[in-house]
């Protein structure tokens, strides 16, 4: 953050009131004019007008010049009145010649007056540039503390501590540094900056926990500390004015309150992603834990019965438990290869592989994938079938035609699970709206159907979940099914038909102008 107002010139920078050389030649121009002014107002009246007078007059352009140049004019006005005093109003006039005790007196008494009044009216006028000072200083130190107060940007708040620091100063740099692994690291600088030189030296000085001068005074070191553990420094650098310590040590304190904040907030960040972390963790082992739970049992039943002696198996019942194993055997390969691409492609690390490919390719292939289970239910009562309904004139996808099926196969699937024996499972396609660029695929089945409440948040996994697993029975399923569309610009979603059950449908990109 940088104030508002133009950059202030070597002449202006700092004390506005101090005794600079272009204010003590104004003061000088002041006085000689003021003196000259009233010495030629007073000469045609000097024997209408007391000594006592005279003098009083004379103190004016005195006066004045103290208040433009400083007391050192004041000394100058008090050798350059006596001098006019004498000559054109003390008799003998236009001579140096005092004469009497009296005129010794009254000069005398000129020059004690003259030097008194410059002396005080110097000290109103240093204190008065000192006000301006701590006025200046307590804006900044509002301006930054409102800045810590609504928790700006850190970057905004340690520039508009350097940038007080320096102004209200007038140092040639003021910079703010961090130790970063063993290095320093400057994060906030205004003025010429920091050279090769002055980052050596300051190399020392990491760690210490007090102001250290260096370079005959001319670069200084404030360390900020915040419960005793020092976080940064904060180098002056340059001849400027020693300023206002406790000022200074409250904009230093801010600027170590703005880094250990920001440190806290870094420390906060890092708890809820390791949190989040360890939450997603614990949902993907209860997601992967319920879809292996139904092969695994599948197997492990079909196995044995296979090892049964007592169990008597005809030919037909050994080749359906062994068919059995191999399917439950080839869904869990499929489960563990989709997880794994989900986590990829989640990673960034999979990129789709996208080509043309006809809707009803992907479709057929995935009814196919899933013939084999239909048929191990034996009595089409025991199991829905699927029916397929895919017009012949739709453009082809441009999809990873690999995803796409495993998409397809994990929707039906679901469908499968959660529809009744003996109805059916609908697969069926259509153009997108018109002008569109998409076709979208929908899979109903007639079971239970959703709850309205659950809406696409069936997709996502951790929406899904409860601490300890996922909470509907859909396991992986429609979050893989998420992760495979999504990854090659499609989107999901679902509805509630007429009649009961479920409707999930994808949609997926087509592969150029529609020609049809």
């Amino acid at each position: 953050m940088r104030f508002k107002g133009a950059r202030s010139s070597p002449h202006s920078r700092g004390d506005p009131y101090a005794d600079s050389g272009r204010d003590t030649a104004l003061g000088m121009l002041v006085l000689v004019l003021g003196v000259a002014a009233c010495a030629a107002a007073m000469v045609p009246l000097r024997d209408h007008l007391s000594v006592a007078t005279t003098a009083l007059v004379l103190v004016v352009p005195v006066v004045a010049g103290v208040a433009v140049g400083g007391f050192w004019v004041g000394v100058a006005g008090a050798a350059l009145g006596f001098v006019v005093y004498d000559y054109l109003f003390i008799p003998p006039y236009l001579t140096l010649s005092v004469g009497v005790t009296q005129n010794w007196v009254a000069l005398g008494v000129y020059v004690v007056v003259v030097l008194v009044v410059a002396r005080v009216v110097a000290e109103l006028r240093r204190a008065r540039a000192g006000a301006h000072r701590r006025a200046e200083g307590t804006r900044r130190l509002l301006a930054v503390s409102e800045l810590l107060i609504e928790d700006h940007p850190l970057a905004s708040l340690l520039d508009a501590v350097v940038t007080s620091v320096r102004r209200l100063l007038d140092l040639d740099t003021v910079a703010l540094v961090l130790e970063d692994g063993g290095d320093l690291r400057v994060v906030a600088s205004d003025g010429a900056g920091l050279s090769v030189d002055d980052m050596s030296r300051l190399g020392l000085m990491a760690g210490s926990t007090g102001p250290v001068p260096l370079h005959n005074g001319a670069l200084r070191t404030i360390p900020l500390v915040t419960m005793g553990k020092p976080v940064g420094l904060l180098v002056l650098s340059g001849h400027g004015d020693s300023g206002d310590e406790e000022l200074l040590s409250t904009l230093a304190n801010h600027a170590a309150l703005a880094l250990d904040r920001e440190q806290l907030r870094e420390h906060v960040t890092r708890a809820k992603i390791l949190e989040a972390v360890d939450h997603w963790r614990s949902v993907l082992l209860g997601s992967v834990a319920h879809d292996l739970r139904t092969p695994l049992t599948a197997v492990k039943v079909a196995i044995s019965e296979l090892r049964d002696p007592g169990v008597d198996l005809g030919e037909s019942e050994r080749h359906d438990l062994l068919a059995m194993i191999e399917e439950e055997a080839d869904r869990l390969s499929r489960l563990v290869t989709n997880i794994l691409d989900m986590s990829r492609i989640e990673a960034g690390v999979l990129a789709p592989r996208r080509n043309r490919v006809g809707v009803s390719r992907l479709v057929e292939q995935a009814a196919h994938r899933l013939e084999v289970a239909i048929q191990l239910a034996g009595d089409p009562a025991l199991c829905p079938t699927i029916t397929v309904d895919v017009p012949g004139d739709l453009p082809d996808l441009d999809v990873d035609e690999a995803l796409a099926v495993e998409a397809l196969v994990n929707l039906m699937d679901n469908a499968l699970r959660h529809a009744p024996g003996g109805t059916k499972v609908e697969v069926s396609a259509r153009r997108g709206k018109p002008g569109a660029s998409n076709v979208v695929i929908t899979v109903r089945d007639h079971g239970p159907g959703v709850d309205p409440a659950g809406g696409s948040g069936m997709f996502e996994l951790l929406a899904r979940a409860g601490p300890k697993g996922p909470s509907d029975g859909s396991g992986l399923g429609l979050a893989i099914v998420k992760a495979f569309v999504e990854a090659q610009g499609g989107h999901v979603g679902m509805g509630h038909p007429p009649g009961g059950g479920a409707a999930f449908w994808i949609d997926l990109p087509i592969g150029g102008p529609d020609e049809s």
